[in-house]
């Protein structure tokens, strides 16, 4: 093989990965809701594309530890928490795990204390899901 091509082929290398783990970061207040106020930020989502539409997410606390991993994706330039989701205590234990449905929590929610013994799980009727979507709709003013 020629030089120029084993020295294209190793500079490809270097660079592809990168590109291809290209991410998204967000700031976020302790609500988890985007900001662009730097005295309120709480958390970073940093969402790298996976299957889309979904894009893959960490959630991040201020010292860089884990918050939360799930998946998003983008509607209505809104990004909204769909498909599995584990949250995980200050100790690194996971704090609960579950499912969303562009948003809104769905199914059972396992939980768990910061020593990792289960708690009560909680059930979000994802029929409600639908019904809390309908309520979040925008309302356009009559003329």
């Amino acid at each position: 093989m020629k030089p120029q091509l084993l020295i294209l082929l190793a500079l490809l290398q270097m660079v592809l990965p990168e590109a291809q783990s290209q991410s998204t970061r967000i700031p976020m207040d302790l609500r988890m809701e985007p900001t662009t106020i730097a005295t309120l930020v709480a958390y970073t989502l940093e969402l790298t594309e996976s299957e889309l539409p979904h894009y893959s997410a960490i959630i991040y606390n201020r010292d860089r530890t884990i918050k939360a991993r799930g998946r998003y994706v983008l509607e209505n330039k809104k990004w909204l928490e769909d498909g599995h989701f584990v949250f995980f205590h200050g100790n690194g234990t996971v704090e609960s795990e579950g499912f969303f449905d562009r948003g809104i929590k769905v199914g059972e929610w396992r939980r768990f204390d910061a020593k990792g013994i289960e708690k009560v799980p909680r059930y979000y009727d994802p029929e409600a899901a639908e019904q809390l979507r309908a309520l979040q709709k925008p309302v356009t003013p009559r003329q």
